[in-house]
């Protein structure tokens, strides 16, 4: 996942064709990469909401500021 998100600028006009390439090149045995992508993707953000919903006693400021860069990050490669 890292290396497609990685080669994945926000706004790549190219988006759905390295989406349609990735799993042939980095996994080829996989059966539905776009799927098991897009179910990850919803896994994150059911933990970040999560998150989102606890106090400062149980999340400190460090770890919830970087829930929700990875979040923006996630969000501007989908």
């Amino acid at each position: 996942m890292k290396t497609y998100l990685d080669d994945l600028v926000p706004n790549d006009p190219n988006k759905e064709r390295k989406l349609q390439q990735f799993p042939g090149v980095y996994v080829p045995y996989a059966v539905s990469f776009t799927e098991d992508f897009d179910v990850a993707c919803h896994f994150f953000d059911a933990l970040h909401a999560a998150v989102k919903t606890l106090s400062a006693k149980d999340i400190s400021a460090v770890d919830r500021s970087t829930w929700d860069k990875a979040a923006e990050y996630l969000e501007s490669r989908r």
